[in-house]
């Protein structure tokens, strides 16, 4: 069957069109007249005033392309009392379901005609779907952290509102049988999106256009931003950033929706299937085959498979078949897998291609990260899949978050920044939770966004418990929220950290204590070691989430010489804005590792190996796994004195590996090695890696290593000595809150060398320098191959490195303090590769080159801590000691 050619116009709003007052569908030509509805007037800058003079347009557009104009009556639905009405939460929008795609159905992403107001020209351009229109030449992206970017007057939007129109034309393919069920779906449109309604932009939304498609005319779809209840930690951009896709389904019926539970009892699983059927036409039976087994139900079904030990990190996967049948024949086939992070890309924002989803999840699990939560909302639904295919479990999370009343609340009491946290806490909640939280006029936005949640994702075995939300405070909606989640999966947990008192969540949990768990921003974060520590010997404390996986950088091109860097807030002239807070991940803003990454790997590796009495004690910190996967190696290496020497391996071989089961240690003899020639340090290497190909990494993938120091003759190591005295450093992300203050504060930013003495001795080509300094107001064989500090140290391995100067540094991309190499013992230098650099900068490329090259040897150096989300100063006490010296 083809059916003709179809235009679907999309409109979509950064912030929101209108005022505080509101209209009924009696009053459309008066609100048209004030320029009231998001579409209406938006579409042509303003032109369009009135019902007729709409009519008129789409009749001119629909005779260019010989297809009918909209329905007036399509107009009634786009009125600014369904924008500011938290009661309305979609029209026509079809209930949600579980993630499930026909064989039937074709996407629609590519190339779409997009109008953008307030141009004045009227000229439709190609606009990519899926993208953001701001990263496409439209508007400008926006950073904020915890402030609005708009008036916070809820439920009453900003005027100030640019406005998108899209159009895409396609053809219903003529293979797809008659009478079918035809719908379009969105699987993220970063506003709310109208062909009914819907709010909640990180939402599927799904629509029966059946009777639109049989039509030779334009179909008007608009989208508005509600933006109260989705303030995120992220970029402000608008458009549609997922997939969008029609569906087609059987006219004899369809499996509308489907609920799969596992219940595992010692060494069965016994999978419970509830589905729910459509538009039969005649009485059917449902068949679900799992593995090798199969049962038939009108529509439940149970059926028996035996699993072999799986986990969350090693899943067992079926092929599970749900087959709905009547007497003339199969009518629908579902087919998936079971088993018993921000969305980010440099380019496209929120637009995440499968591939760059999918060398996420890789690279998290090849650096021992085993859970991952959707902050602050739902991810693309194909994120879910790989998460339960790879082994990554997950927290998911509603779209909601509403910090910036903080900010209103702590503004209006002048609240000093000083203030404990909790304290702060206890003044700010309850009156910020007014505003929507603790608001019932709010509760059905609330349990709309959690019933999406729950009934689009709860067949993913992947997520171990559910979120009502981020930074939202707490209130009356939330409790309804947890009622509501309980009665459609009361298999899971229940998390919410504003419920500080655990009144209807499952479990407590503390975003800002004293000393933030692991901020990832810029150089850092420190200390990850000493947390782990804490999470094994107190079992109460379960662990916790790092913030956070990758900076958020957008690739942006200096007008000056062409060059790229990675913008964040305030690059693109935007006001207000957050800085720098936006790059503060894991891994750099085109998500390759950085240095925090790897210390993340060495903090989590499952197996610890410590060296006592003698022998190798081997521990087993995974919660369900043995060390059958894993092969052990080690070698013994002698590091020399001798600037001019390189590693010497003594010997090396295979560790035999007993029974070691989870949670539990054992002792092995220390393996025998050969004599020691030599003068240098002596030590051992142990390394664990992956025996098998898995399907996140190959054999040989390294898990987890150890070094031991076993002997040493420092008889001819140097002592490196210093000639130019100094406390301070460029200050990392972490540091800028409280500690940069007290340096400065002191002085420590302008201190001034006074040298009292210089020796120099040479000796064949070591030139050693030693000086007595006195400093006063105004004032590498060792660790590697990358940056170390004293609280990011671990990954860091004792060996001898080569690099060229110019990849000494840690180019982070917002410059800092970086480059420091713990445990040096001797540092030769054989070239002048090039100039040093001097900063402050904001960017890269401001770097400008200096003169001199310069040599900074520290006794000691500051650790890199996790304080940037620190939300008190008290407390804090430090201590320098300086000794006198006779001269």
């Amino acid at each position: 069957m083809h059916l003709p050619v179809l235009q679907w116009l999309l409109a979509a709003a950064s912030h929101v069109l209108g005022s505080r007052r509101t209209y009924s569908s009696s009053c459309i030509e008066k609100a048209l007249t004030l320029q009231q509805p998001l579409v209406s007037y938006a579409l042509r800058g303003g032109k369009v005033s009135n019902v007729r003079q709409l009519q008129f347009h789409t009749a001119s557009r629909a005779a260019a392309h010989g297809t009918n104009p909209i329905p007036s009556r399509q107009l009634e639905l786009v009125l600014l009392s369904d924008i500011e009405d938290p009661a309305i939460t979609h029209r026509n929008r079809l209930r949600t379901r579980a993630y499930a795609i026909p064989d039937t159905s074709i996407l629609l992403n590519g190339s779409w005609k997009f109008f953008y107001a307030p141009q004045v020209d009227e000229e439709w351009n190609d606009i990519a779907v899926p993208c953001h229109w701001q990263l496409q030449g439209y508007g400008r992206p926006q950073y904020t952290n915890i402030i609005f970017p708009f008036p916070a007057d809820p439920p009453y939007v900003p005027s100030d509102n640019p406005t998108g129109v899209y159009e895409r034309r396609f053809i219903v393919p003529s293979s797809w049988p008659k009478g079918s069920e035809i719908r379009i779906r969105f699987d993220g449109v970063d506003s709310a999106l109208h062909i009914g309604f819907s709010k909640g932009s990180r939402n599927s939304s799904e629509y029966d256009i059946t009777d639109f498609v049989t039509y030779k005319g334009e179909n008007v779809l608009s989208m508005a931003r509600i933006l109260i209840i989705e303030d995120q930690d992220q970029w402000w951009l608008s458009g549609i950033f997922r997939d969008v896709t029609l569906l087609a389904f059987n006219p004899a019926g369809q499996i509308e929706d489907f609920c799969i539970v596992t219940e595992v009892t010692g060494q069965s699983a016994n999978v419970h299937l509830t589905a729910t059927t459509a538009r039969l036409r005649s009485p059917a039976l449902i068949n679900i085959d799992v593995g090798s087994a199969v049962a038939d139900a009108a529509n439940s079904v149970r059926s028996e498979v035996s699993p072999s030990d799986p986990t969350f990190t090693a899943p067992h996967l079926y092929n599970l078949t749900i087959d709905l049948s009547d007497s003339k024949g199969p009518i629908h086939r579902i087919t998936q897998k079971i088993v018993s992070r921000h969305d980010h890309h440099p380019v496209f924002g929120r637009a995440i291609p499968l591939d760059f989803v999918r060398s996420d999840v890789l690279l998290m699990k090849t650096h021992n990260i085993n859970a991952v939560p959707c902050s602050h909302y739902p991810n693309d639904p194909r994120f879910y899949t790989l998460c339960d295919e790879l082994g990554l479990s997950m927290i998911d999370e509603t779209d909601l978050e509403c910090h910036g009343f903080w900010d209103v609340i702590s503004r209006a009491e002048s609240n000093p920044d000083g203030k404990d946290y909790e304290q702060r806490k206890k003044l700010v909640f309850p009156r910020a939770a007014k505003f929507a939280s603790n608001n019932p006029k709010w509760e059905a936005a609330y349990l709309d966004r959690a019933r999406q949640m729950v009934l689009g994702d709860r067949n993913h075995p992947s997520i171990f418990f559910w979120s009502l939300g981020n930074e939202s405070f707490y209130g009356c909606n939330h409790a309804a929220m947890y009622r509501l989640v309980k009665e459609r999966d009361p298999t899971r947990l229940v998390h919410y950290e504003g419920d500080t008192e655990a009144k209807t969540a499952d479990m407590f949990s503390m975003m800002y204590p004293s000393i933030t768990y692991a901020h990832a921003m810029g150089n850092g974060p420190g200390s990850l070691k000493e947390y782990l520590k804490v999470f094994r010997e107190l079992r109460i404390l379960r662990g916790g989430f790092i913030w956070e996986w990758a900076n958020h950088g957008l690739r942006t091109v200096n007008a000056a010489d062409g060059s790229e860097f990675y913008g964040y807030g305030g690059d693109f002239g935007e006001y207000p804005h957050d800085g720098t807070f936006v790059m503060d991940g894991l891994c750099f803003s085109d998500h390759s590792p950085a240095p925090g990454l790897i210390e993340v790997k060495k903090a989590y590796e499952p197996v610890l190996v410590a060296l006592k009495d003698g022998r190798l004690e081997i521990t087993n910190v995974s919660d369900f796994v043995g060390l059958e996967h894993l092969d052990a190696t080690w070698s013994v290496s002698l590091y020399s004195s001798d600037v001019d020497s390189e590693e010497y391996v003594i010997d090396s071989g295979l560790l035999d590996l007993p029974i070691v089961p989870a949670g539990s240690a054992v002792s092995v003899t220390l393996p025998v090695f050969k004599s020691v020639k030599g003068v240098g340090e002596v030590w051992l290497t142990i390394t664990l890696s992956l025996n098998e190909t898995t399907n996140w990494s190959k054999s040989g993938c390294e898990i987890a290593w150890a070094h031991h120091l076993l002997d040493i003759d420092d008889t001819d190591l140097l002592t490196p000595q210093s000639n130019l005295l100094t406390f301070w450093r460029a200050p990392i992300g972490n540091d800028n809150p409280v500690d940069k203050p007290h340096w400065q504060r002191y002085g420590l930013d302008h201190l001034v060398n006074n040298v009292r003495s210089v020796k120099i001795s040479t000796t064949d080509c070591i030139v050693t320098i030693s000086t007595i300094s006195y400093i006063a107001p105004p004032i590498l064989f060792g660790k590697g191959p990358g940056e170390s500090y004293p609280d990011k140290c671990d990954a860091a391995r004792i060996g001898i490195f080569e690099k060229a100067i110019k990849d000494l540094d840690t180019m982070y991309e917002v410059p800092q303090e970086n480059g420091n190499r713990m445990g040096t013992r001797w540092e030769y230098i054989r070239s002048s590769a090039r100039r040093g650099l001097a900063i402050p900068a904001r960017h890269p490329y401001e770097i400008v080159p200096t003169e001199d090259y310069v040599l900074k040897v520290d006794h000691a150096q500051h650790g890199l801590g996790t304080q940037a989300l620190r939300m008190c100063e008290s407390g804090w006490q430090f201590e320098v000691k300086l000794a006198a010296i006779e001269v």
